[in-house]
């Protein structure tokens, strides 16, 4: 076979990644007018392997879409809302909502299985400790007393709760303040930076 032919056949592959397509179809159009260089042949050679690839892969790719299982999907789409907020222009993004895209078992491991994003998953995982109509209480910190200040100490209501994606998939709550519920607006914090809320004892006499 041919360069012309090899280049066609790569073109017309279901493996083609869509980003090496027009590079391939620059090779394709410069390989019917001359010859390619060494350099350029070694990229046919790249993307013919890609493209049609050993029995023994096929098999191996075979076996891993088969054991990938619902925990495995789970976890593609808890990482893919990240990669979605940060990332969009990734390959994660843009596949994660279809229930029938399976990474291959490079990128399992190195984007969704890694120690980075088990971190994620975990947060992500994790049960809320407050409930909506729960009350809390900031912890007393240097942070809290940094941003918050006045509210360290204060009796807290939760209005709502969620993962919060900007701070790696944590519980967060919206909070305010019970005494000035009507003149002051809520905020979001994490869930690591509030205690349960304790009334203070008052000693006798």
């Amino acid at each position: 076979m041919n360069t012309v032919d090899r280049l066609t056949e790569i073109l017309n592959s279901p493996r083609l990644r869509s980003n090496s397509k027009n590079f391939v179809e620059s090779l394709l159009t410069q390989a019917k007018n001359r010859e390619l260089s060494p350099k350029q042949m070694e990229y046919v050679e790249k993307f013919w392997e890609e493209c049609f690839p050993s029995q023994e892969i096929v098999e191996a790719e075979k076996n891993w879409r088969e054991s990938f299982t619902s925990e495995m999907r789970e976890n593609t789409t808890i990482i893919g809302e990240y990669y979605n907020r940060h990332y969009r222009s990734s390959k994660i993004a843009k596949n994660y909502e279809d229930p029938n895209w399976i990474p291959d078992a490079d990128m399992y491991e190195k984007s969704i299985n890694s120690a980075w994003a088990k971190t994620l998953i975990t947060n992500y995982k994790k049960s809320y400790r407050f409930n909506i109509g729960d009350t809390c209480i900031l912890r007393d910190t240097q942070m809290n007393r940094s941003h918050f200040r006045g509210a360290v100490g204060e009796h807290l209501i939760i209005l709502d709760a969620k993962k919060d994606v900007e701070s790696n998939f944590k519980n967060s709550y919206n909070v305010i303040e019970i005494s000035k519920m009507e003149d002051q607006k809520s905020f979001w914090i994490t869930e690591d930076r509030v205690n349960v809320y304790k009334e203070k004892k008052v000693k006798n006499g």
